[in-house]
């Protein structure tokens, strides 16, 4: 669940972490729609994406120097 997804996020000990999600599930997240964590980047798509597409647009918006995927 993205709510468990951001509990896992909020408890890493690295300091310079961002949490970027592509959603392209039926309706946009009202948990993410409404986070304000500014390490928290959350993108809606209203058009299925494949995971390859997606992975790629989010790496090209990751900032960071290793990127973790999670599906």
């Amino acid at each position: 669940s993205l709510p468990r997804l951001y509990e896992q996020f909020r408890k890493q000990t690295h300091s310079d972490c961002e949490l970027i999600v592509l959603d392209d599930s039926p309706n946009p997240s009202l948990f993410f729609s409404t986070l304000t964590d500014p390490r928290v980047r959350y993108e809606y798509s209203n058009q299925r994406l494949t995971v390859g597409k997606k992975r790629n647009l989010l790496a090209e918006m990751a900032s960071g120097e290793v990127i973790m995927h999670f599906d």
